[in-house]
C-alpha cells in the first residue's frame, strides 16, 4: 500500500525522468521482494497487489516510453504479461474479486500494445462485464447484511 501510493503520487507531482526511471526500478525491486516473502504465506493478497503494482509500472512504463528498444520493449511486455497473469491468479487463489479487475485491465492494454485490437476490446468488454458483476454483488452483499443488522435491532 506505501509502494502503490508513492507511485500515485510520483504520477501526481511533477517529476523528471532520470527520477521517475530510478523510483521506478527501486520499487519494482522493493515489489519483487515483496512477493517472494509473502508469495507462499497463507494469505496471498498482498504478494497478487505486489505483482500487479509491477505489472502497472511496466506497462505505463511500456506505453509511456516510444524510444525503448525493440528486444527490451519485447522483454518488459513479457515480464508484464507475468506479474499480471500471477497477480490474477493469487487473487483467484485469495477469492477476492475486485482486485482482479487491475491484472484483467493491464493483461488488455498488453493486448492492445501487442496490436491485438479485437482480443483486447474483448477482453475490454469482459473486464466492464466483470465490473458490473462485482458492484451488483457487492451491493447485495451489503443489502444482505443490512437486513440482517436490522432484524437484530430489538423492537421497543
Amino acid at each position: 500500500n506505501e509502494l502503490r501510493s508513492e507511485v500515485q503520487r510520483a504520477e501526481r507531482e511533477p517529476i523528471s525522468s532520470a527520477d521517475w526511471r530510478a523510483l521506478r526500478e527501486r520499487i519494482l525491486g522493493e515489489l519483487d521482494q515483496l512477493a517472494e516473502q509473502v508469495e507462499l504465506e497463507s494469505d496471498f493478497a498482498p504478494a497478487a497487489r505486489a505483482k500487479a503494482l509491477s505489472a502497472h509500472l511496466n506497462v505505463e512504463h511500456l506505453e509511456g516510453d516510444p524510444s525503448l528498444p525493440p528486444d527490451e520493449r519485447s522483454e518488459l511486455a513479457r515480464t508484464a504479461l507475468r506479474q499480471a497473469h500471477e497477480s490474477l491468479e493469487l487473487f483467484d487463489r485469495a477469492g477476492h474479486l475486485t482486485p482482479r479487475l487491475e491484472p484483467q485491465w493491464l493483461l488488455a492494454r498488453l493486448e492492445r500494445l501487442g496490436g491485438e485490437r479485437e482480443k483486447a476490446r474483448a477482453d475490454f468488454r469482459r473486464l466492464l462485464a466483470d465490473a458490473h458483476l462485482i458492484t451488483a454483488t457487492s451491493l447485495v452483499d451489503a443489502a444482505e447484511k443490512a437486513v440482517a443488522a436490522a432484524q437484530e435491532v430489538p423492537t421497543q
